[in-house]
């Protein structure tokens, strides 16, 4: 079954390594704060992302709201 999986992190490290397995089976939402690393990934598996500090609890809600405009349920 087919899951809408927000990652942070995904662009880089452990982030990355599991949007890359996970990518084929599932639909992925990146964040991470490298746009550049971020953009690249995100073409790279026609993923859907979003820039984000998450350390920024601002810029986290700006993040989140502009997630769920495009995905209104995240089951992971």
């Amino acid at each position: 079954m087919r899951k809408t999986i927000l990652i942070t992190g995904g662009s880089d490290g452990l982030g990355k390594a599991t949007a890359q397995r996970l990518a084929d089976k599932h639909t992925l939402i990146l964040l991470a704060r490298s746009e550049e690393k971020l953009r690249a990934l995100s073409e790279q598996l026609h993923c859907d992302m979003e820039v984000c500090d998450v350390s920024d609890a601002k810029h986290t809600e700006e993040a989140a709201q502009s997630i769920l405009a495009r995905h209104p349920k995240i089951d992971v």
